[in-house]
Order: structure tokens, then C-alpha cells, then sequence
């Protein structure tokens, strides 16, 4: 599985995790404001990242798709309020759509073709592949022996 699917989930998978501490302890807001703006970056790259994911996975299996939606929708809405409080105005709100365009866009460059379950099963369960199977198919990924 290359690299940049594996560092998307495990984005995904911290921001997951964060969010579950912030509900758990009712911690939102911090003192340090150092804290706040690493969570603020969680967040934004969390919403790139799962968006990314989203608009990749479009094309294949529906539950995929509808996986990426819960933590997507949770880190835009605290990277939003975490920037709303410190920035107020229609300029944070500009500001906030531009970067999560460029983010977006770069996070589908980054992202191999379309995503479905089957390239998941296919990274997992194939890992040792290399291509150069015993078949009479030469472009055959698995070696099937009867």
C-alpha cells in the first residue's frame, strides 16, 4: 500500500482519537494556546486528508465512502471553531475555504487512482507481490497453483 494511503489513515485514525478525548473529558479549549494550534492543524489536515479519501472512494464500494464521512465532518467542525476563535470575519472565513481548496487539490495529486475495498484487500492480503508470477498470464499479480 503506498505510503501516502497509510500516513492518510493514520491521520485520520489521530484525529479520530483526539476527538474521542475532547468528548470523553469535555477539554476543548487549552490554556496554552501552542496546544490549540496543533490541534488546529490536526484538524485541517484531518478534513484535507478525509476528503481526499472521500472523493477517491467515490467511485467504489458505498460503505467505504461512507466511513471517511463521520471523523471528515467532526475535524472540519472543530478546525472551524478552533479558528473561529481567534480569528472572527468573513477573511477567517475566506481564508479557512482557500486552504481547504489547495489542501484538497494536493491531497488528490498525492492519492493513487480511484479507492474501493478491493484495493485495500488487494494491499493487505498481497503484500509480498512483486508481479513476477509463475502464470501463464504474465501480468498476472498472484500465482494460483492447482
Amino acid at each position: 500500500m503506498p505510503a501516502t494511503v497509510v500516513f492518510f489513515l493514520f491521520v485520520l485514525l489521530t484525529a479520530g482519537i483526539v476527538l474521542m478525548w475532547e468528548a470523553r473529558t469535555g477539554y476543548y479549549a487549552s490554556v496554552q494556546p501552542n496546544r490549540d494550534l496543533g490541534r488546529t492543524a490536526l484538524f485541517f489536515l484531518a478534513t484535507v486528508v478525509g476528503g481526499a479519501l472521500l472523493v477517491r472512494s467515490m467511485g467504489g464500494t458505498v460503505l467505504l465512502a461512507l466511513a471517511f464521512i463521520p471523523v471528515t465532518c467532526l475535524s472540519l467542525l472543530r478546525f472551524v471553531a478552533l479558528v473561529r476563535t481567534r480569528w472572527v470575519g468573513i477573511a477567517s472565513f475566506v481564508t479557512m475555504a482557500v486552504a481547504l481548496f489547495v489542501g484538497l487539490q494536493l491531497s488528490l495529486h498525492a492519492l493513487p487512482g480511484p479507492i474501493d475495498q478491493g484495493y485495500f484487500v488487494e494491499h493487505v492480503f498481497n503484500m509480498g507481490g512483486d508481479g513476477t508470477a509463475e502464470s501463464i498470464d504474465p501480468d498476472a499479480r498472484r500465482t494460483i497453483r492447482m
